[in-house]
């Protein structure tokens, strides 16, 4: 949260992240494929998602997709359907 309050004003808006965790359930990678907002916004959202994250199952996919949509009551996230490894 302080990560955000002290960025200024909120942007609304929306950011699609791959998050990729390594054979210890250890996050190893996050990148914003897709996103409405500026570079410096994906990167500071993408850097309050990984500061936040909980030990990953290692039973569960190593790459999954999240969600963040910013909104006037604050942060919404949706895990979105495993990647598919091809």
């Amino acid at each position: 949260q302080s990560l955000m309050a002290s960025s200024g004003p909120v942007l609304m808006g929306f950011a699609q992240m791959v998050l990729h965790f390594d054979n210890s359930g250890a996050l190893a990678n996050i990148a914003v494929p897709q996103s409405d907002m500026p570079d410096p916004v994906q990167r500071q959202l993408a850097t309050l998602v990984a500061s936040n994250l909980k030990s990953h199952d290692k039973k569960a996919p190593a790459t999954f997709m999240l969600r963040v949509d910013s909104k006037d009551d604050g942060l919404h996230y949706e895990v979105e359907p495993p990647c598919s490894q091809k």
